[in-house]
C-alpha cells in the first residue's frame, strides 16, 4: 500500500474512531483526500496519451522536436532523476 493512501486511511480512521466508519459523511471525506491526490495524476496521464495517440502532422513534429530536446539536454535528466529520487523513495 502508497503511504499517501495509508496516509488517508490512518487521517480517517483517527477521526472516525467514535463513528461508523461506513458512514457516509466519513466516506465522502476519504473521497475527497484521495480525488485531491489522484486526479491530478489521472489528468497528466490522459494529457500523455493524447499526445501520443495524435496522428496530426504539426503535433507529431513538436511532440518530436521535445522529446529529442529533452533526451540531448543530460542536464536537466540529471535534474529530474534528482527530484524524482527525493520525492519518491520507490523509483
Amino acid at each position: 500500500m502508497h503511504r499517501c493512501v495509508l496516509l488517508c486511511v490512518t487521517t480517517c480512521v483517527c477521526v472516525c474512531v467514535r463513528a461508523l466508519l461506513g458512514s457516509l459523511e466519513h466516506l465522502l471525506a476519504y473521497e475527497t483526500e484521495r480525488q485531491r491526490r489522484v486526479i491530478p495524476m489521472m489528468a497528466g496521464i490522459d494529457a500523455l496519451n493524447r499526445l501520443y495517440s495524435n496522428r496530426i502532422s504539426p503535433v507529431v513534429l513538436l511532440r518530436n522536436l521535445g522529446c529529442h530536446l529533452t533526451q540531448s539536454l543530460t542536464p536537466v535528466k540529471v535534474c529530474r532523476l534528482q527530484i524524482i529520487d527525493v520525492t519518491n523513495n520507490t523509483f
